[in-house]
């Protein structure tokens, strides 16, 4: 990059010397600057539990945040393979400079259809890194929500007294994530995500743009083959 930054793993319990977080990560008498243009900071951890997290630029002078320097980071457990089949990831964000820019699913704006097989549980990862707006998802058969699991949250698998089947629509702030099982028949379906843009307080209101939606077509068959995401 021409201008210093850090690159901070989102919700990861790691040693804060290698949190990415310039001028906080550290110890008082060693507190970790911004990686400088043209130089390098090599992190190497062992993640101490699986779950669904995000790596994302932090305190950068720029745009690089809403230009898209951050990502996934999933951890898996001891000897699992991620399955793009039947683990499916859904990063919300955006792409431009500013807090209003365009929002994306997966680093793009539009998309076309997933495919997807009937009667295998699924894994739906929903994390939300955009700079500053405000997030809906519904994954509807028509109009109307169907059911999902919820099993885990900022990526700690939830106790079974709160992973219950409800109807599937989520509002996430910045910074969460979420994770759902689904079982679908077969059909089609439609994942909605809504972005409203800040406006402000009422003592300080700015304009913003109106709100946006994006869907995703989700054809679901009933043999294999499907393509994931």
């Amino acid at each position: 990059a021409d201008v210093p930054l850090g690159v901070h793993w989102h919700g990861l319990e790691l040693e804060s010397w290698a949190d990415g977080v310039p001028g906080w990560s550290g110890a008082p008498d060693a507190v970790r600057g911004a990686v400088a243009p043209g130089s390098s900071f090599t992190v190497r951890m062992t993640p101490p539990r699986a779950g669904t997290f995000m790596y994302h630029a932090h305190s950068e002078p720029g745009h690089q945040l809403s230009q898209g320097l951050y990502g996934p980071f999933l951890v898996l457990e001891p000897g699992e393979a991620w399955d793009r089949r039947t683990d499916h990831l859904f990063l919300l964000g955006s792409l431009g400079v500013g807090t209003d820019a365009p929002p994306a699913i997966n680093g793009r704006h539009d998309h076309g259809p997933v495919e997807l097989d009937a009667g295998v549980a699924h894994r739906l990862r929903f994390m939300h890194i955009s700079p500053d707006d405000d997030k809906r998802v519904w994954l509807l058969e028509g109009d109307e929500p169907v059911t999902w699991r919820h099993i885990a949250k900022d990526g700690a698998d939830l106790p079974a007294s709160q992973s219950e089947e409800k109807p599937a629509e989520l509002r996430i702030h910045v910074g969460e994530t979420y994770d759902f099982t689904w079982t679908p028949e077969p059909g089609t379906y439609t994942l909605r995500v809504l972005t409203t843009f800040d406006r402000g307080v009422a003592a300080f209101p700015r304009e913003a743009p109106e709100p946006v939606t994006q869907d995703i077509v989700i054809r679901v068959r009933s043999s294999g083959g499907g393509a994931g995401r």
